[in-house]
């Protein structure tokens, strides 16, 4: 059977259609150039087939409006039911013609971005072009009182397309609360102090309710980033040395929004008793007359499978073109390591003469926990934790090189920033050397991230240059952080 396209003319239909069909499912195209509809789901459980305005056979036309093709789709009259829009296919002219998609009737501004710019059709910037709503879904979210979805179009006047198909249908939202795991207790491995820990996935209040199609589960490791676990849910297995560690699980539905959040416990204990071995016994024979002697022996030995408080040290060398200086920068220093500390044990920088006389210079750095943005005039959040005196003999561009030991922590899967600075950012005879631009150098564990960077002026002056992103040589030396020793 062929199926229905609606237009203009024909939605005095609507209601007979949906009236004779209980599960209906009908087309509507987006109007061309003839303003706003609205289309309401009746009865529940009825889906559009939601179409460009040349419906599923024809390309949509050259030269649509903005302001005058506009779609609302509406919920049944439960107020706790959201719209939900799921594109089959989308193909639309790349960087010309663009379908927009609001959370709501109000079409000021892009509710839901796509990050590109404004199409030369015509259209406000955030709408999707090319093919980059094939395969997505949108739904309203719960903040959307409405439970509506908005589509407007916008065309050139040239190259036209297939445009898009998706199924808009209607979902009732109801309180998803996620139910915490028992806490854990599991044990290290003898041989290397660490424990594989399948993460218990929590329940759910109504039974069920997490697997929303669109929502996801994710969790951190003592309040560090955040890992997405995506359907169908598999328990992430994690690794961890003896400590306490908070899990935690938050349900995350399909428009962003934070629905529900529980935490739990996972201790791993080290139960390889430490070892003592005593020396050989001694028998000493007093000589004739004699009623003491003094005697000598070996210290004992002790042992344990968890001795090693630290990982080995490693290194991460950020190298970059010599291409400005200026007295000192701020950067941020990420863990990326969602379950261990990560201690910084050596700095390695660059600086040069720029006016002053070769001498003894001091190289300071400074840090924090948590981003440099908004602190580089607050000298009461940073703390030094190294400096040394440094001969700077030769000016820009130069290879000078200084390393400076330090001494700071960086909580698991946390950010800290750092400030470098020369000579007490006295001047600008001697500065800090960096180039220009964002690029982050990283391994498995650490981030030396300049998105956003930092010159700064002076010790404590605040943001000089801003938006120019200095990314310094560098080279990092740290560890990852274990456990006291049991002994």
């Amino acid at each position: 059977m062929e199926k229905r396209n609606i237009t203009p003319w024909s939605l005095t239909l609507l209601a007979f259609l949906f009236g004779v069909q209980v599960f209906a499912q009908v087309n509507v195209n987006m109007g061309f150039n003839t303003g706003q509809q609205t289309f309401t789901v009746n009865p529940a459980g009825s889906t559009f087939n939601f179409y460009d305005d040349g419906g599923p056979g024809l390309n949509y036309q050259n030269n649509c409006n903005f302001n005058l093709s506009q779609t609302t789709f509406a919920p049944s009259f439960n107020p706790g039911n959201k719209i939900r829009a799921n594109f089959v296919s989308h193909s639309t002219e790349g960087s010309f013609d663009a379908l927009y998609i609001y959370d709501g009737t109000n079409t000021a501004a892009p509710q839901f971005n796509s990050g590109n710019g404004a199409p030369i059709g015509g259209g406000p910037a955030g709408g999707f072009w090319g093919a980059s709503l094939t395969g997505t879904q949108w739904q309203a979210s719960p903040a959307n009182s409405t439970g509506r979805l908005t589509f407007a179009f916008v065309s050139d006047g040239s190259v036209t397309l297939s445009g898009w198909q998706a199924t808009i249908s209607e979902v009732f939202v109801q309180a998803c609360q996620l139910i915490a795991p028992a806490n854990q207790t599991v044990q290290v491995g003898a041989a290397n102090c660490l424990a594989n820990v399948p993460l218990a996935l929590p329940g759910n209040n109504p039974a069920g309710c997490a697997n929303d199609p669109g929502s996801f589960l994710r969790y951190s490791i003592n309040g560090g980033a955040f890992v997405n676990v995506n359907q169908p849910y598999v328990a992430p297995t994690i690794q961890v040395p003896v400590g306490v560690y908070v899990i935690t699980w938050q349900l995350i539905n399909a428009g962003g929004t934070l629905l529900s959040t529980v935490s739990y416990t996972i201790t791993a204990q080290d139960v390889t008793p430490p070892t003592i071995t005593c020396p050989s016994n001694i028998i000493v024979n007093l000589g004739p007359g004699d009623c003491c002697q003094y005697v000598s022996w070996a210290d004992p030995v002790f042992g344990d499978n968890c001795q090693s408080a630290d990982g080995p040290s490693t290194l991460l060398q950020q190298n970059v073109g010599f291409t400005n200086y200026w007295t000192g920068y701020a950067v941020n220093i990420d863990n990326k390591n969602p379950a261990s500390n990560l201690k910084l044990t050596n700095v390695n920088v660059q600086a040069s003469l720029a006016g002053n006389a070769a001498g003894n210079y001091l190289i300071s750095v400074y840090m924090k926990q948590g981003t440099h943005v908004g602190f580089t005039g607050n000298a009461a959040a940073w703390t030094k934790v190294g400096e040394i005196t440094a001969n700077i003999n030769a000016g820009f561009p130069t290879v000078l090189l200084f390393n400076v030991p330090v001494n700071f922590t960086i909580p698991a899967g946390t950010t800290a920033g750092m400030y470098v600075v020369a000579n007490n950012g006295g001047g600008t005879g001697v500065r800090m050397v960096a180039t220009i631009g964002n690029a982050p150098t990283e391994d498995a564990n650490l981030r030396i991230n300049q998105q956003p960077g930092n010159w700064v002026n002076g010790l404590f002056g605040g943001v000089a240059f801003p938006g120019e992103n200095p990314r310094p040589q560098m080279r990092i030396t740290y560890n990852l952080a274990g456990i006291p020793t049991k002994l």
